[in-house]
């Protein structure tokens, strides 16, 4: 169905607010010399007005060539909600989104949706370990946040790394700690250490997420799984390879690594012990 480009408005609450100039005009030039092929979807928000629930930028480049009609699906509100995930599944992984709009999105889905953090790994199929990396970003000082947007400065944009740690920090202090780790330097691997630095500095503790008990038990459980999975591989993969490196090594060194394994058996069997308590 086409819709009268003045009837259709963007969804005042995407996630994405920053559009690769290079990818916008590829997607332009593409219309414009074969048509919209590609509908929209849109939800009806008043009287002959209706609001995008996937497909701005389709939306923005039919603007700009300025055609007066929109291609576009129309859905009820009842299936606008389930539609918005079906496209975050659909372009989560595509190129062009900044760190905070990712935050965004994943936030929404959570607020929206009431999806809890282990649904949202699953819907966007990342490591649940990187949704919480991700939701970290919310809670960046406003002026913080900005230096995380795509069409910042490189010299002037902070890594989504440095800018998870600051997200630490008391809302008060993260303007200063932006402007302190970019004026020395820092890098990502070392921003962890530059936080608690600048923590102890100001004397302030550093808000960490505090994990209720079955968020702990996912993470202990995914890492002996995940423990596991790769001795298994290892084993299964290269048996021959394992027992050549340990004879060609001297009997001192295969001493040191038989002592390493017992220290590593009796921490399992230590752990196992307290599970079956």
């Amino acid at each position: 169905m086409e819709f009268p480009i003045e009837q259709v408005e963007p969804d005042p609450d995407q996630p994405r607010t920053y559009f690769d100039p290079a990818s916008m005009e590829s997607l332009t030039a593409s219309i414009k010399a074969t048509g919209q092929t590609d509908p929209g979807i849109v939800v009806k928000v008043g009287d002959k007005k209706y609001r995008i629930v996937d497909g701005e930028r389709r939306f923005r480049a039919v603007t700009t060539l300025g055609i007066p009609t929109y291609l576009a699906w129309e859905c009820d509100q009842s299936e606008a909600a389930l539609l918005y995930a079906i496209s975050v599944m659909k372009n989560f992984n595509r190129e062009g989104h900044t760190p905070l709009e990712t935050a965004r999105m994943l936030r929404r889905m959570q607020d929206d949706f009431g999806y809890n953090l282990t649904t949202v790994a699953k819907v966007t199929g990342m490591k649940y370990h990187m949704v919480v990396f991700y939701m970290k970003l919310n809670e960046l000082h406003p002026d913080v946040a900005r230096m995380l947007d795509g069409d910042m400065p490189e010299a002037e944009r902070l890594t989504s790394t440095a800018a998870n740690r600051i997200a630490k920090l008391p809302p008060d202090l993260q303007v200063a700690a932006a402007k302190e780790l970019q004026e020395q330097g820092v890098k990502a691997a070392q921003a962890d250490r530059f936080v608690r630095d600048f923590a102890r500095r100001h004397e302030v503790e550093l808000r960490t997420r505090r994990m209720d008990p079955s968020d702990k038990w996912k993470v202990v459980r995914g890492r002996f799984e995940r423990m596991g999975a790769d001795i298994r591989a290892y084993e299964e993969a290269h048996p021959d390879e394992f027992r050549n490196v340990i004879r060609s090594r001297t009997e001192g060194q295969q001493e040191e690594f038989i002592i390493l394994l017992n220290k590593i058996i009796d921490g399992v069997t230590a752990l196992r012990d307290a599970v079956r308590k």
